[in-house]
């Protein structure tokens, strides 16, 4: 809900990380992936929001919200949302090329602001 609200306040979209406590493919798009400096670079134009869908008190909440925006609840899954919660691109799985997962932020970064 707080990065919901951010994104109404700011109007940026928001990049929703579905993650599970025990992903190894989760661990390693986080180390492999999110660390690189050009995807920084385009995350910072959006919400960042890391989903537990197998750990802590919103588990539950957390796959029901996943299997809503994007029909599935496999892990790791992400998407990027407007402020409206209109899905405006989806990537799910371990990506190991930076230009494929570059190209769908930069995809659904664009969708979003149209």
């Amino acid at each position: 809900e707080a990065a919901l609200s951010k994104a109404r306040e700011t109007g940026l979209p928001m990049f929703i990380d579905f993650t599970g406590k025990t992903c190894t493919n989760c661990r390693l798009m986080e180390k492999t992936m999110f660390t690189r400096k050009d995807v920084q670079n385009i995350f910072n134009d959006m919400i960042l929001v890391r989903l537990w869908t197998d750990f802590g008190g919103q588990k539950e909440f957390n796959q029901q919200l996943q299997q809503r925006l994007v029909g599935s609840v496999a892990l790791p899954f992400y998407a990027i949302v407007d402020p409206e919660e209109n899905v405006h691109a989806m990537f799910g799985g371990l990506e190991r090329d930076p230009e494929v997962f570059k190209r769908f932020l930069r995809k659904g970064l664009e969708k979003s602001l149209q």
